[in-house]
């Protein structure tokens, strides 16, 4: 690294490119900075950072979180007992102070670190919803809305200044997931619910826009390509997974087949009925930034990587090894690092033994088996990104806990008899930035 931070000072590379071999490498570095006693006011273990939470997060399970991506600053949590929270997420970058302007470059892309999760509203039990939130998401193009959806059969639309509901949709059937539209070109919001049929509810007309037909039972997950604002992709309880085409009279363009590992799939066995992606219900898929890939993982505890750029969407056959447990009829939010930040990209999963495991995607090699210490029975359920090239996760568990999971040096816990004492604050730049100084000194020097 001090190589590369030298290479940088010469102008042999950029700090952008520096910045992401240094976020890279933090991936090797993760580990859990919080554990319960961050979780009650009167027992906060404090950070280098000055992390901490200020109340409980939630008495029962967090089913969902979701971080609104203009600022990444706000944070919604729902639980199964149906209360609701926001959260604001304070970040830190240092400022560093030198006189060398080359030197500067490298302070100004410094990486943010999470300093504070400030709990701003709580809405109570039964309140929003007869039952519990099974799923939440931010309006992709504003944080001044939001939308929920809950074992109560009920999609519902809040304005965020007010937390006021604006609108109901009622589904007639438990709502598993949703998602929404974030290309721009329309405002449809694909919902899986009990029924075989996948709804597609317009926000600005408020009604059923679309129906999609071709699940035989009850769908968990739905996911809009990120690319193409016509592409959905959906998983039922029967291990299938459809593409479908929202244009075309017959919707459904394509059945992921777990033995189509060519690009050449059998047309008569397309539509026997035992064309699956999984051997165990889908609860969970994820496009790429690209919409190129599309990343599922089942009740049969696998995850698998589909490439559909080839006919039919290609089994890319990684092997994620035998560490994934998920055994649970809800969905479940996994995540992938944005490409953009790393050279290689990495796919975080939230086991439901509560460890969080870090794969990278283009192999599936295991990187880091993060664990909650003896706490075997806990059960991750989601997770979120608070972006910045920070590579700092927060997840929520089954006893409604928010956990933090972060570079590992960069949030130094201090133990010493309760006494939170700042470490020094300097750091491999500044070592070298001294070590230059140092030699500039003793070239001019007469001795």
């Amino acid at each position: 690294m001090q190589s590369l931070l030298l290479d940088g000072f010469l102008n042999q590379i950029s700090p952008k490119e520096l910045l992401k071999i240094e976020t890279e490498a933090s991936y090797n570095d993760l580990s859990l900075i919080s554990d319960d006693s961050l979780n009650t006011a009167t027992r906060n273990v404090k950070f280098s950072q000055g992390f901490k939470f200020d109340i409980q997060p939630h008495k029962n399970s967090i089913s969902c979180l979701d971080l609104e991506t203009m600022n990444s600053q706000f944070l919604l949590s729902g639980s199964t007992d149906s209360s609701l929270k926001l959260w604001n997420i304070r970040l830190l970058q240092e400022n560093k102070q030198t006189d060398d302007y080359q030197w500067q470059r490298f302070y100004r892309f410094k990486r943010q670190h999470l300093q504070s999760v400030t709990n701003l509203v709580s809405v109570p039990r039964k309140t929003i919803h007869d039952f519990g939130i099974s799923h939440l998401q931010w309006w992709p193009f504003d944080p001044g809305m939001f939308v929920t959806g809950s074992y109560d059969n009920s999609v519902k639309v809040f304005d965020t200044e007010n937390f006021e509901n604006v609108f109901s949709f009622d589904l007639k059937n438990k709502v598993y997931n949703f998602d929404i539209n974030a290309t721009g070109q329309h405002v449809l919001v694909g919902v899986a619910s009990e029924s075989p049929m996948v709804k597609l509810l317009d926000l600005r007309t408020t009604s059923d826009s679309h129906i999609l037909m071709g699940h035989k039972s009850t769908v968990l997950s739905v996911k809009w390509s990120p690319t193409d604002s016509n592409i959905i992709a959906t998983g039922d309880i029967l291990g299938k997974i459809n593409l479908w085409d929202i244009r075309r009279s017959k919707s459904c363009v394509c059945e992921l087949d777990q033995y189509n590992t060519t690009g050449n799939p059998n047309p008569s066995s397309s539509a026997v009925e035992t064309v699956r992606a999984h051997q165990g219900a889908v609860n969970g898929i994820q496009f790429n930034e690209l919409g190129s890939k599309l990343i599922s993982c089942g009740l049969d505890e696998k995850i698998r990587s589909w490439d559909l750029t080839q006919p039919g969407g290609v089994n890319e056959l990684l092997n994620f090894g035998p560490l994934i447990r998920n055994k649970s009829h809800q969905y479940k939010k996994f995540i992938l690092s944005p490409s953009t930040e790393t050279d290689l990209q990495f796919l975080l999963f939230p086991n439901d033994n509560g460890e969080l495991l870090v794969y990278r995607l283009a192999n599936g090699k295991l990187v880091k088996r993060l664990t909650k210490g003896n706490k075997v029975n806990l059960k991750l359920n989601s997770i979120v990104y608070t972006g910045f090239s920070s590579a700092t996760y927060i997840t929520g568990d089954s006893k409604g806990n928010l956990d933090v999971w972060g570079p590992e040096s960069e949030y130094e816990i201090h133990k010493n008899d309760g006494e939170a004492e700042r470490r020094e604050d300097r750091n491999v730049l500044d070592d070298i930035n001294d070590e230059l100084i140092a030699r500039k000194k003793m070239k001019t020097s007469p001795f």
